[in-house]
């Protein structure tokens, strides 16, 4: 049975403005990683990612909420000056199972507790400050919950089939070429993708270009703006440079000067 491909997600306000940042690769069980931060006073944005995180506050009065994806910058009203653990799932998939839950979570936020009744590991993750503790912490109570109901095995087919192709074509896809590949009209392509992820082919392809644009502002060797727009099958510059800002909140441009004035590669810990 195919399995959801990996591909790099990324919040860079996250890293950028966080005191500190540790982020551990998975590509497992719907998990693209684990991510661990010390909040700054500086508010974050999220962008848009496809993606649901569970996120777990630590410290005083701690507690965790499930997040979906955003649909252009949006602040996150993260507390300052705290701990937060969080795990980041594949795009496009539904880890929770919950009638609906897609719909609700798309930019919007709901407490842990309405999801998932898992007071066992709230505790344990809530009683570590220590990434590796934490990570080990989730993974105890997922894999009891994973092998249970096995959510990519309930996901729809045509959708995870036409999700690897957005993913190995960077988002530079079509959905009338999706129909072409899976044999089904666009239509229905629509439906199944309604109901399996709470949104349109059309807007998870323009998430995922947009992603795959952030990594190649993230490249060691960065390519040219017209470059990035043209291997993302973007009409122009100027048609990227719009979208982008929409889903970033800043053009193309000021997101390398944001880049570079933060030093954003020395702020992450890869463990």
């Amino acid at each position: 049975m195919e399995d959801l491909k990996y591909i790099p997600v990324r919040q860079p306000f996250f890293a950028a403005l966080s005191d500190s940042y540790k982020k551990f690769t998975v590509n497992k069980y719907g998990i693209v990683h684990f991510f661990q931060f010390t909040t700054s006073a500086e508010r974050m944005t999220a962008v848009p990612d496809g993606s649901v995180d569970m996120v777990f506050c630590c410290g005083d009065e701690p507690f965790a909420f499930v997040h979906g994806t955003v649909l252009k910058a949006e602040e996150i009203p993260f507390l300052p000056n705290r701990l937060y653990f969080g795990v980041r799932f594949i795009p496009g998939y539904n880890p929770i199972l919950g009638e609906n839950a897609m719909g609700r979570l798309i930019n919007n936020r709901i407490g842990f507790r309405e999801l998932i009744s898992d007071e066992k590991m709230l505790r344990n993750i809530f009683s570590e400050d220590s990434f590796d503790k934490q990570i080990k912490a989730f993974t105890r109570s997922y894999m009891s919950i994973f092998e249970r109901i096995r959510p990519m095995d309930k996901s729809n087919l045509i959708v995870r089939h036409s999700i690897n192709m957005i993913f190995s074509r960077t988002g530079n896809v079509t959905v009338e070429q999706l129909a072409e590949e899976t044999g089904y009209t666009p239509r229905y392509i629509n439906q199944c993708f309604r109901r399996e992820i709470a949104m349109s082919p059309k807007n998870f392809i323009k998430i995922i270009r947009f992603q795959s644009a952030l990594d190649m502002l993230h490249a060691e060797e960065r390519k040219s703006l017209s470059e990035i727009a043209s291997a993302l099958g973007y009409f122009d510059q100027p048609h990227f440079v719009k979208e982008f800002k929409q889903f970033a909140g800043i053009t193309p441009k000021k997101y390398e000067q944001f880049l570079d004035s933060r030093q954003y590669s020395s702020k992450i810990e890869i463990c």
